[in-house]
């Protein structure tokens, strides 16, 4: 190579170092930029408590009911042909509620989910900092199904969650019992407490953030779930009695932190249950009257237990919930 060419790599490197460095110094001006402006930015705080109130559509009313048959002859004649009428008309089959979908976008807060009375209404009561925290919601009906949107989060954007104060705001949703309903979305930095307990819950699936995240079923379904899913980032997440939630198919994913997963309960049919995580422990409780098949538990640098006397016991006869566990680092205990 002749000293032109070793010339013009040496410009070419020293170029590219430089386009690198201006580039760092403008991301790290602009994230300096927005740490001050959260810090000295003034504004009163804005506190508000809000409530909003919809009424969930009910099941379609009943069919007209058949005429009955025509009567040949005068009235005189009604007794001699009363035997051509059924004695009972058949009642109209019962008819579910529409089924509905929770869409939910919450950024930062404490939020918890419990079921209401069947009353027809979903409702969510509201703290927060109106100033630097807003709160959207919104219902309709599509399809003959019906939506209902919640979204909670900083009016600051990115920067107000690097540099913002800690949320302390607390959004409560209650949904009624007795109307079919999938609850999907994401719930991202704070805590969530969950309550599913007697609902109508079809599909369960939801992205967590960093933070501490707890469910449970306080009491059974009316009917089974089909699916129950949950991928959460990094902090404690926590699942009580998910049999008497009884879902088709489980699947749980973690990052990093502590896992804890019940299944106990009153499982109904057989389900498939996988429990993944990367760095952290995780504690699985099995359910004591349902056979569980331990398919696979694994980690690749850590240690794992399985007690074989939860494994063995179980109705032979009944459901049979199939159990997969795999970490990279930490330990796993199955009891």
């Amino acid at each position: 190579m002749d000293q032109s060419s070793s010339c013009s790599l040496g410009c070419l490197k020293i170029g590219c170092t430089g386009c690198l460095t201006l580039f760092a110094l403008i991301l790290g001006l602009v994230f300096l930029t927005g740490a001050l402006q959260m810090a000295f930015e003034p504004g009163e705080p804005d506190p508000a408590t809000e409530r909003f109130v919809h009424d969930l559509p009910g099941p379609p009313g009943p069919p007209e009911p058949p005429e009955p048959p025509a009567v040949p002859g005068a009235l005189g004649a009604l007794s001699e042909d009363r035997a051509a009428l059924p004695e009972v008309l058949p009642l109209p089959p019962a008819v579910a509620p529409p089924r509905g979908r929770v869409v939910l976008d919450l950024t930062v807060g404490n939020f918890v989910i419990q079921p209401g009375p069947e009353d027809q209404t979903i409702h969510v009561e509201a703290d927060y900092d109106r100033a630097s925290f807003e709160l959207l919601e919104s219902f309709e009906e599509v399809d003959g199904e019906w939506i209902y949107r919640l979204e909670f989060g900083s009016r600051k954007g990115f920067l107000g969650l690097l540099f913002g104060k800690e949320s302390d705001s607390r959004i409560v949703l209650t949904i009624p019992k007795g109307h079919p309903v999938d609850i999907l979305g994401e719930i991202g930095v704070g805590e969530t407490k969950a309550d599913f307990g007697g609902l109508s819950l079809r599909n369960l699936d939801l992205d967590l953030g960093i933070g501490e995240h707890f469910f449970e079923f306080r009491e059974p379904l009316p009917e089974p779930m089909e699916s129950f899913f949950l991928s959460s980032s990094i902090g404690e997440l926590e699942v009580r009695r998910l049999g008497d939630a009884s879902p088709r198919e489980v699947e749980i994913q973690h990052n990093i932190g502590e896992v804890l997963l019940d299944l106990q309960g009153d499982w109904q049919h057989d389900a498939e249950v996988e429990l993944r995580f990367n760095i952290g422990d995780a504690q699985v409780w099995l359910p004591e009257e349902t056979r569980t098949n331990v398919e696979r538990v694994r980690i690749n640098i850590g240690e794992h237990r399985v007690d074989q006397r939860s494994v063995e016991t179980g109705d032979e006869e009944g459901p049979t919930v199939i159990l997969s566990v795999e970490g990279n680092i930490g330990e796993v205990k199955v009891d």
